[in-house]
């Protein structure tokens, strides 16, 4: 008895034996996928989830992860047993994404091909818990509908729609994750989305992409009171529709009898109906825009009738995405002597007329390369032939230990010159940028970038806060092109640079995306007082002013000059103002707003500094302008 207790012990310790070696000498076991599922975009960030099972001891560390795009840390501790799953964002262009996690534990490197990057396309997500319903959507020819401007000079632009998946506790809870996305589709399962989740994807959505509510026979997510603030509709309930003569006429092919979620479209919504009964409502949502099916494309039985995928493809509008992107990009570029928005308006570098050098080293051009191997080329010719020449002629040629360095203090003094401006100049920044928010929401995004001048060497810490997203630093030397860096930046739910190493006399530039907490500072509620008429109220009620803000109404635009913080202004509006040219160029935002029916309130935000906090802000270089989207739409222009 005694023996085979003795053998039953012993087992445990056998197999413990075994398994040692091969934690002992690899004691981490990693797997990486995709977050998502489908047709995965490239040129774009990737969420990647990453899980890490440590069978060792106690660890932490960073994993360091490296793609075409840069590199970026993510701190990470993995006690013994652990197994975690992080979500790393790199940028992919091609395929190959490489890994290395660090520890006190030891070191592992790792590498992941990305199967299935699709580079050509619109890619549309379905959030849900069925994979693969969207794939009807594929090789369609999205267009871009009466949008006027350079991206589409003959309104005929179209790209193919490519079909992504993620499911609902995959979906990335940060705006970044969904850059390669143009619409968002609520499927079944997505009312399980995180609180998180939807404030990134309303971020996402109010900056130039939309989302898709579906209805049918049922609809959960139509009750959430996180998505009701988006809903261009109300009052939902169930009804019987025998068929739609609107649907079939936009298939052209007759619609079969279906269960809908009717309701009421909001008052500025764009609706369409058959008879009393909703079939699907727009509406615009900071530059992006929220649509409702009253019907549920992948309920039986719409899911077999031949005319869903023309009705589901020209309902969603993506295309309209594309023009918004290309407006935020353009808009982004802000020139801060004139607080112009437009095509190239940051493109050169401007200098303050009554600025001196010691406030804006930007303004400094150092002297062309030519001139200086000219400088550079004489001392040669200074300091070796003829210093020696001229020596050797008077027959004092022992005194060239003295002529030749005071020869050479001489030129140094004349390269100094050309930089002494910029050697007395002071650690400075220059912000340009835009914040796009929307009516009664919490948060909104700064889109923009940041000049640096850094005038000693050395690594310096960028002091960044909720910043989401970084596009890439550039080494800005003047007279040269500008390249990209490779720069590690540290992930831990929001970016940071904790240690930018720079030379003397340094010129860097950042572009980012960083949260802003709009809801804290301005309120603006636009309201219905009559058939061409309405009521504005504006309240500034943060901590920063708002000069030359201006209320947009289709073609009303209405000066309200400077708001100061605990101020509230009631503006009266008319909607037949019509005082805005339509020359202006696409990426005015008078005409954008215009073409879009949107109503906003725009100014030059003053106090707020995003970004970098080193050094000092040039505030004749720096220009935040804000755009405050109202929840109604302009019904008559």
């Amino acid at each position: 008895m005694k023996v085979r207790f003795g053998k039953i012990l012993l087992i445990p310790l056998v197999v413990a034996a075994i398994a040692a070696p091969a934690w002992g000498s690899d004691p981490y076991k990693v797997s990486v996928r995709p977050s998502f599922e489908g047709e995965l975009p490239s040129r774009a960030i990737l969420p990647l989830d990453v899980t890490i099972q440590n069978g060792g001891a106690d660890a932490r560390g960073l994993l360091r992860v490296s793609s075409q795009g840069g590199g970026v840390t993510y701190p990470i501790e993995l006690p013994r047993g652990a197994n975690k799953r992080i979500t790393v964002f790199p940028f992919v262009q091609y395929n190959d994404i490489q890994f290395r996690l660090e520890t006190d534990q030891g070191n592992q490197n790792f590498s992941f091909m990305v199967p299935g990057v699709t580079s050509e396309g619109l890619h549309v997500m379905m959030i849900g818990d069925v994979p693969g319903e969207l794939s009807f959507i594929k090789s369609t020819k999205s267009q871009v509908s009466n949008v006027e401007g350079p991206e589409n000079p003959n309104n005929q632009m179209g790209a193919t729609l490519l079909d992504t998946y993620v499911r609902p506790e995959n979906a990335p809870a940060r705006p970044l994750g969904y850059t390669g996305i143009y619409t968002i589709v609520l499927g079944s399962g997505s009312e399980r989305l995180t609180n998180e989740q939807v404030d990134a994807i309303k971020l996402w959505v109010a900056n130039g992409r939309s989302i898709v509510f579906l209805g049918g026979a049922s609809a959960p997510i139509l009750t959430d009171p996180r998505w009701i603030p988006l809903l261009p509709a109300s009052g939902f309930h169930l009804a019987q529709m025998a068929s739609s003569q609107s649907l079939s006429e936009l298939a052209n092919s007759r619609a079969p009898a279906m269960t809908i979620m009717t309701g009421t479209p909001l008052e500025g919504t764009t609706s369409r109906k058959e008879g009393s009964l909703l079939l699907t409502a727009d509406r615009t949502y900071g530059l992006g825009h929220v649509t409702y099916f009253s019907f549920n494309p992948f309920e039986s039985p719409m899911d077999k009738w031949e005319g869903r995928k023309e009705v589901v493809v020209k309902l969603m509008r993506v295309g309209e995405n594309v023009t918004a992107s290309n407006f935020l990009a353009t808009a982004a570029t802000i020139s801060p002597q004139s607080g112009i928005v437009g095509p190239g308006a940051g493109s050169t570098r401007y200098i303050p007329p009554t600025t001196g050098v010691t406030d804006d080293p930007f303004s400094t051009e150092l002297p062309p390369a030519g001139r200086m191997f000219l400088i550079l080329a004489c001392y040669f010719v200074v300091v070796i032939p003829v210093n020696f020449l001229v020596l050797k002629k008077l027959k004092r040629g022992e005194l060239a230990w003295i002529t030749a360095p005071v020869i050479s203090l001489g030129f140094a003094a004349i390269l100094f010159t050309s930089a002494a401006s910029l050697y007395s100049a002071k650690m400075s920044t220059a912000t340009t940028g835009l914040i796009i928010g929307q009516e009664g929401s919490d948060e909104a995004l700064f889109t923009g970038s940041t000049e640096m001048f850094v005038p000693r060497a050395g690594s310096y810490d960028l002091k960044l806060s909720y910043v989401d997203s970084l596009q890439g630093i550039e080494d800005q030397g003047y007279g040269a092109a500008l390249a990209m860096m490779e720069v590690e930046s540290v992930d831990d739910g929001e970016i940071r640079i904790p240690t930018l190493v720079a030379d003397n006399l340094a010129f860097r530039k950042i572009d980012y995306r960083q949260r802003v907490p709009i809801g804290k500072w301005f309120h603006a509620q636009l309201t219905k007082t009559g058939p061409d008429t309405a009521r504005c109220e504006i309240s500034d009620t943060g901590p920063y002013s708002l000069e030359e803000a201006t209320l947009y109404v289709g073609k009303n635009e209405i000066k309200i000059g400077k708001m100061e913080p605990g101020v509230t202004k009631t503006i009266p509006v008319h909607f037949t103002n019509d005082s805005i040219s339509d020359n202006n160029g696409p990426g005015d935002i008078r005409m954008f707003l215009l073409r879009r029916k949107r109503v906003a309130l725009t100014g030059n935000l003053i106090g707020f500094r995003p970004g970098p906090q080193i050094g000092t802000e040039v505030k004749a270089r720096s220009l935040t302008k804000l755009y405050l989207f109202s929840n109604l739409e302009v019904t008559r222009p």
